[in-house]
């Protein structure tokens, strides 16, 4: 082993320009901007495909009802399900939508 020491432009030929740091983070952050959009999405499709399937359901099984009471009573329970799954899924459209609608009925009191 020889205690020779590099040249100087060796040593710091591995440093990494200030320049290329920026590049990387502005990479960084648009890519997670692009993945955090990409997840709202899905959030939102997926909301919107248990609202399908809950019409779907409802067309089938309350069809034959002779009364409107039922349905109504399961829509007021499906809509609390979809307040609460738009809430966990962090879907803010349904999620505005059910807080002006629970304002209008506190300001009627």
């Amino acid at each position: 082993m020889s205690n020779q020491k590099k040249p100087v432009k060796d040593q710091f030929s591995s440093v990494v320009k200030a320049s290329d740091l920026d590049q990387e983070f502005s990479a960084t952050s648009l890519l997670a901007q692009q993945l955090e959009k990409e997840r709202t999405q899905q959030k939102e499709e997926r909301l919107l495909w248990v609202i399908i399937l809950i019409v779907f359901l409802d067309l089938l099984f309350l069809k034959e009802c002779q009364n409107w009471s039922l349905p109504l009573i399961v829509g007021i329970f499906e809509a609390a399900i979809i307040f609460v799954l738009a809430h966990k899924w962090s879907v803010k459209p349904i999620e505005l939508l059910f807080t002006m609608v629970y304002q209008s009925f506190q300001k009627r009191k």
